[in-house]
């Protein structure tokens, strides 16, 4: 794991944090799978995090993203900015990837759900343009982290995904090539949109959720049985 991060315990949880967004005001994490095993259990965890209220949306693996300013509560899609403060925006994963984007100067954060159809669809991107625009800020101040998912060790993909990416300029080193096989580095593609929008600091927890059975719930390997959360929430 990257060591500017931090593991923590909370019940039968452990999530992982930046120290200086948390000292900025922001509680957030990404969720370990309970200890002691078990299928999902996202209302405990939000009873164990006291993330009440909250925003937990239907995931449409699209580029939906919205803005929460003034009481907006949206049921559909896979990103939020989070301007209103003590609401907890949460989104599940399993091998997707989790984001968080933010400006250390201003308390408001964004959180988005990345799979390979919302990445292509550019929705980190599309997220980070929001936030900018929203806080009235410069790229430069902004900063992102990229919570565990699958990586490019264990992404097997057709040549059908592969094209998507492809026709969009990122070949390698988001397509990879290995024995005769295709992969795919959702971490490296989120990251060069994210750069494209002129994010300054990207900090990637660097673990794959496939790899490690031990921490996380893997679409893949579990045959899409139990998610984890990850959540972020401006503290008053």
């Amino acid at each position: 794991m990257n060591t500017l991060f931090e593991f923590k315990d909370q019940g039968r949880w452990s999530y992982i944090c930046y120290p200086a967004l948390e000292e900025a005001g922001v509680f957030h994490g990404f969720v370990t799978r309970p200890r002691g095993g078990g299928e999902e259990q996202v209302e405990r965890a939000v009873k164990a995090f006291s993330l009440d209220p909250h925003i937990l949306m239907n995931q449409e693996h699209g580029d939906s993203v919205h803005l929460v300013e003034r009481g907006e509560r949206p049921t559909a899609g896979d990103g939020l900015i989070l301007l209103e403060k003590n609401v907890a925006g949460i989104i599940k994963t399993a091998d997707c990837l989790p984001v968080i984007i933010y400006a250390l100067s201003v308390p408001a954060v964004a959180i988005v759900h990345a799979g390979w159809r919302g990445t292509a669809l550019g929705i980190a991107g599309k997220a980070a343009m929001m936030l900018i625009k929203a806080l009235g800020v410069s790229p430069k101040e902004t900063s992102a982290l990229i919570g565990p998912g699958i990586g490019p060790c264990c992404y097997n993909v057709q040549e059908d995904v592969a094209r998507v990416f492809r026709e969009q300029g990122l070949d390698k080193p988001v397509i990879q090539e290995r024995h005769g096989s295709l992969f795919l580095d959702l971490k490296a593609a989120n990251t060069r949109m994210l750069r494209n929008e002129g994010v300054n600091e990207i900090h990637d927890v660097d673990l794959c959720t496939s790899c490690r059975q031990d921490l996380f719930y893997s679409a893949r390997r579990d045959k899409g049985r139990g998610r984890q959360i990850n959540f972020a929430v401006v503290q008053a």
